[in-house]
């Protein structure tokens, strides 16, 4: 191999060890950071449209907006858990 081609490889599998490093997280809450929008309740077996509820996840913290007919929202702030399978939210008393 020439030094040409040495000095090409070696930068590039430092990159892509880089890259796929990077993008193998532990970090669980990224699985649902973001907003999330509702698309549909159940209520006494009943299955109703919704399209006016976002919920948002970042950092453990979370938001959930509902959106009202005149263009105001109502939020409400908490905390929220990953445990296993189980999502865990703790909200703000007023």
């Amino acid at each position: 191999m020439n030094k040409m081609k040495i000095k090409t490889i070696v930068p590039l599998f430092f990159l892509i060890v880089i890259v796929v490093f990077s993008s193998c997280s532990k970090d669980n809450d990224a699985q649902l950071r973001g907003k999330w929008q509702v698309q549909y309740e159940i209520r006494s077996g009943v299955m109703k449209s919704v399209d006016t509820v976002f919920y948002n996840f970042d950092s453990n913290v979370l938001c959930i907006q509902a959106v009202l007919s005149n263009d105001n929202c109502n939020n409400v702030f908490g905390r929220f858990f990953l445990q296993k399978d189980s999502l865990k939210m703790e909200f703000i008393d007023e």
